[in-house]
């Protein structure tokens, strides 16, 4: 039977079927075919995969990796390699379990969780195993070259790649995603040659496995490479024809619902270039591209240094379903994540009912689609544009999503797009230096996740993993708090800041580690306080500042009143009382320039002011008299305790 030069597989149980009509535009037209023909290499002694020893296991998802032109796939304990119709071992061993490092056979992996393997397009494969993530070198005899134009059709056609190799997993009352076509018989693989077959033996031994040095926090469920955003806001891809050629597309960063309102999103987000992501079951983190002592990075003594990863979406150990940027998102329970051409990362969040999510490239998170009721996991984007979803029911689910895949490329391309764009990449770091704010900011954004963290701050129900030495040193209050005996948790390993906002914390930490931070209107208030509170003045009258650039004739009143209860409370005084005492005058300035914008836009919120009678009392004073002076003492006293 003769093959299409590419093809999407489904694995279900310890089997491969092709999923027929991944690649047609016709909609909802699916069915799976019987399952593939398999031999274990060598492929000359005609010994079937899986043997009946191996029967009845599950394989993990797969991943196709366009350097060597195979699929890849975990199944008990070991890496296993896909090649024409031969299964061939890339490294473990099937029988004993272990996190050692080691060539081919030597290595062991743990497997006790089901983990993602994913390709760095330079022969390079990462998996995670438990709370680290394996690093699988292969050898240089494996590397695949691009077949010339024409080259398929005259050899009879291509060998498959696996386009989505997880639809469905496990062997429950279905099969898999849809009717399968045809009789019960297995059908043939396109035959690997026999020196293909002795390369795979040779190569075995060549395999290179290490551990990168890093412990996540929990176990790690998922795994993805996301490849760098080309200059003109798009990522760069390739794919095979049905003919062998060579088909090159670029894919603009613009969603659907931008062009159809004639927006243009932005182009070009901070880490654009190629990165690791993965993720626990409640945040995602993501690695630079090229890793130290990977193939293609330089070599040095950073090659074995702690990683640091930085915090793309979540918190850890924090469960939830909101939407929000960043460490402001909630994520719940998922395994599995699929990237598309866009570079946003696609998963399906089983916390409290399964719902559909995107992570967009600046970590910005939005469900997609809500009430699955099913429990999905291992999501692949098929090239069509649906979304597949796989389950250990034996069932899989495909939602028409029009989602524009990351096409797989043809054997030899990807080895020089990673070379592009480690290039790239390298330009860039020339291009901008490091600073202290910016490595203090990569050192906040890690969350804890690189070990360095020597102190939590609890606050409401967000925890934040902080460095001691920082606090002392930036923050009056926490070098009073931390200091030895000054109080009977200076020593703690966890402090709490009761009746404390954590989205206006999460600000000040900012400004602490980087001297800025970027106050909204609607936190102005909160971060103004706290910083107050904590003795951070500068802070307290950039906040302060925000407060009184976002005034109208809506919100003065409501702006004025909370004014003058902040100075109530403050007693009036120096200090943070000052702060406040000077924005009241500001925006009492500002009343009485715009009373009758006030009188227009303000409406019965005026009436509150009867809340403050001292207030109202200066503000009819000052609408007699003449806008006063900015800066003009108040004539009036003022109730309240001073701060001790």
């Amino acid at each position: 039977m003769k093959l299409r030069s590419s093809e999407t597989l489904v694995i279900v149980g310890d089997e491969f079927c092709g999923l027929h009509g991944a690649e047609s535009l016709a909609r909802g037209a699916f069915s799976l075919s019987e399952a593939l023909d398999l031999l274990l290499a060598p492929a000359s002694d005609g010994q079937p995969w899986p043997t009946s020893e191996l029967s009845s296991r599950h394989a993990q998802p797969a991943t196709w990796d366009a350097w060597s032109g195979s699929t890849y796939f975990v199944y008990r304990n070991t890496v296993l390699r896909l090649a024409g119709e031969e299964v061939s071992l890339v490294a473990g061993h099937k029988d004993e379990k272990g996190q050692a490092d080691g060539n081919g056979e030597e290595a062991r992996f743990s497997c006790e969780w089901i983990g993602q393997l994913a390709s760095a397009g330079d022969g390079t494969l990462y998996y995670i195993d438990g709370e680290k993530i394996r690093r699988i070198q292969l050898p240089a005899a494996w590397r695949a070259a691009a077949p010339a134009p024409g080259a398929g059709a005259a050899a009879g056609g291509a060998e498959p790649g696996a386009t989505a190799a997880a639809v469905g997993s496990g062997r429950g009352d279905g099969r898999g995603g849809g009717g399968r076509a045809g009789g019960g018989a297995r059908r043939p693989l396109a035959a690997a040659s026999a020196a293909e077959g002795q390369d795979a033996a040779q190569g075995a031994r060549a395999v290179e496995v290490s551990t990168l040095p890093y412990t996540a926090p929990e176990v790690l469920f998922s795994l993805a490479v996301v490849p760098a955003a080309s200059s003109s806001g798009g990522v760069e891809i390739s794919g095979g024809g049905g003919s062998g050629e060579h088909i090159t597309a670029q894919v603009r960063t613009r969603s659907a619902a931008a062009a159809a309102s004639g927006r243009d999103e932005a182009t070009c987000e901070p880490g654009s270039g190629a990165c690791l992501v993965f993720g626990t079951n409640t945040a995602l983190y993501r690695l630079p591209l090229p890793l130290p002592g990977a193939a293609g990075a330089a070599a040095g003594p950073a090659a074995a240094a702690t990683l640091r990863p930085e915090v793309l979406a979540g918190m850890e150990g924090r469960e939830g379903l909101a939407d929000g940027r960043g460490r402001e998102a909630r994520l719940g329970l998922f395994s599995g994540i699929t990237v598309d051409a866009a570079r946003n990362i696609y998963l399906v969040d089983n916390y409290m009912r399964g719902r559909v999510r995107r992570v967009a490239p600046d970590g910005s998170v939005s469900t997609l689609v809500t009430d699955l009721q099913v429990e999905y996991w291992w999501p692949a984007i098929l090239p069509n544009g649906y979304l597949a979803l796989g389950s250990s029911k034996g069932k899989a689910r495909l939602l028409d999503m029009g989602l524009q895949p990351l096409l797989p490329q043809l054997p030899g391309q990807a080895a020089a797009a990673a070379a592009a764009a480690a290039a790239a990449a390298g330009a860039a770091a020339a291009a901008l230096p490091r600073s202290l704010p910016s490595d203090l900011g990569a050192l906040l954004d890690a969350d804890g996740a690189d070990g360095t963290s020597d102190l939590a701050i609890r606050v409401g129900e967000r925890r934040f993993q902080v460095h001691w030495g920082i606090l002392s040193a930036r923050c009056d209050y926490f070098k009073q708090r931390l200091a030895a005996g000054a109080f009977a948790d200076a020593n703690a390993a966890e402090l709490d800041l009761p009746d404390a906002d954590p989205d206006a914390f999460a600000l000040l930490l900012r400004w602490m580690y980087t001297g800025a931070a970027d106050v909204a209107p609607e936190q102005a208030r909160a971060v103004a306080e706290l910083a107050d509170r904590l003795l951070l003045p500068e802070l307290c009258d950039a906040a302060l500042g925000v407060v009184a650039a976002a005034v109208s004739g809506a919100n003065v009143v409501d702006a004025l009143l909370w004014a003058e209860a902040c100075c109530e409370a403050r007693g009036g005084g120096g200090g943070g009382g000052s702060a406040f005492e000077r924005l009241r005058q500001r925006l009492k300035c500002w009343y009485v320039a715009n009373h009758q914008q006030v009188a227009a836009e303000a409406g019965p919120s005026r009436k509150r002011l009867a809340e403050a009678p001292s207030l109202m009392l200066e503000l009819m004073d000052a609408a007699l008299q003449g806008e006063p002076r900015q800066g003009e003492p108040r004539q009036q006293g003022r109730r309240g305790r001073r701060r001790g």
